[in-house]
């Protein structure tokens, strides 16, 4: 049995035994303003995050680029020397064929 000296356990109170208040509008309006800016501030955030990386990777496709230049001019030259305009390939036999289905 309970006495009439102890507090009765109210759902509502907290651990010191009073009762909470409803937040105020102050409190409110602070929160829906800390909200927002926490939120920009984590726009601004990833949006840093992104610049930085498109900048390594041009960074890094320009020194691929670079790197391979000579390896390019090589495969150009080597290509363009294969078969220079004008000479004749003996030996090859060129078949005309049509778009008409053979029976």
């Amino acid at each position: 049995m309970q006495s009439d000296d102890e507090p009765k356990y109210i759902p509502d109170q907290n651990r010191t035994g009073l009762q909470r208040d409803a937040p105020g509008l102050l409190v409110k309006v602070l929160a829906a303003i800390v909200g927002c800016a926490v939120l920009v501030a984590a726009f601004f955030v990833s949006l840093f995050l992104l610049v930085i990386l498109l900048a390594v990777g041009l960074l890094f496709g320009a020194y691929i680029w670079w790197k391979t230049r000579e390896l390019r001019r090589l495969i150009r030259e080597r290509a363009g020397s294969s078969t220079p305009e004008g000479e004749v390939i003996e030996n090859v036999e060129f078949k005309e064929t049509t778009s008409a289905r053979r029976e």
